[in-house]
């Protein structure tokens, strides 16, 4: 029976990557896994270069995180064709995760990078999907977010080179003063908070962001540098950064920073919003 089954999936695998391949001329070849009955796109034009941008900005992170960006890049850029699997929810699936690697994955993570949703199953499945589908063009990509993860992989090289060398405490600063030039709040310009304003590669292409995706970057590409960085999310609506140094763990607030035109949120002791704290702070 089982043999059957894998069988059949396999086959209707097979019809999908056909379909696929008559639709977008470079989507020939499609690889099947038994598991989770997924097809995943391998030999799109555009496969390889977004692959490795994909695997670059994720590399450096804890295995659940590092698997779900790179996953959530990849589905940005093409959409269901990149993994095709049935569900009775809407968007595109970026992975299935057991309950203990849902939880291992940091909450803000969710919503960093690509905007997604948590959906449960009664048999405990969590699968993460897109909260609409991502739309594709006749080249078969998200030509928008195709250009948003150039932008958040040359943004990454860029802290990579800016950071060679340096000691933690030059580290820490170089990085804080590149994410508060490259991005501002829509507080700061008189705007409206947005949709995009909450996701890394959007923010960059606008140069608005918002906590979650200063904290975001941080985090990403201080860790990929050799830092220890957590992010403290532990407060009501607002994320901010905890950074270890000099063998303490002290808070770092990018955003009020910028907002603030200072370093009054700079490696403080206690949190600019420890008073909303949900939990007691590291």
């Amino acid at each position: 029976m089982r043999k059957r089954l894998i069988k059949s999936l396999a086959m209707l695998c097979m019809t999908a990557c056909m379909a696929l391949s008559a639709q977008f001329p470079g989507y020939a070849a499609l690889t099947y896994e038994n598991e989770n009955s997924v097809c995943y796109v391998t030999n799109h034009p555009y496969y390889q270069e977004v692959s490795e941008m994909a695997k670059t900005v994720s590399e450096k992170l804890p295995e659940a995180e590092r698997e779900f960006l790179y996953h959530a890049c990849m589905v940005s850029v093409f959409g269901a064709n990149y993994k095709n699997s049935k569900s009775n929810y809407l968007g595109d699936l970026l992975c299935i995760l057991t309950p203990s690697e849902a939880e291992s994955i940091d909450s803000s993570m969710f919503v960093d990078y690509i905007q997604t949703g948590l959906v449960t199953w009664s048999n405990g499945r969590q699968e993460v999907r897109t909260i609409t589908p991502v739309s594709l063009n006749e080249n078969g990509i998200n030509e928008a977010n195709y250009q948003e993860l150039r932008l958040f992989y040359q943004a990454y090289l860029e802290a990579q080179q800016s950071m060679q060398g340096l000691d933690t405490a030059s580290k820490i600063r170089t990085l804080h003063d590149m994410l508060i030039e490259k991005m501002d709040t829509p507080s700061m310009h008189g705007l409206e908070e947005t949709t995009r304003a909450h996701g890394m590669g959007s923010a960059l292409a606008d140069h608005i962001g918002l906590c979650n995706v200063y904290s975001g970057m941080f985090y990403i590409f201080g860790n990929a540098n050799g830092l220890q960085i957590a992010i403290d999310h532990d407060h009501i609506d607002h994320d901010c950064n905890m950074v270890y140094i000099d063998g303490k763990w002290r808070y770092i607030d990018v955003m009020y920073d910028d907002m603030d035109h200072s370093t009054k949120y700079y490696l403080t002791e206690t949190c600019a919003r420890a008073k909303e704290h949900t939990k007691p702070a590291r």
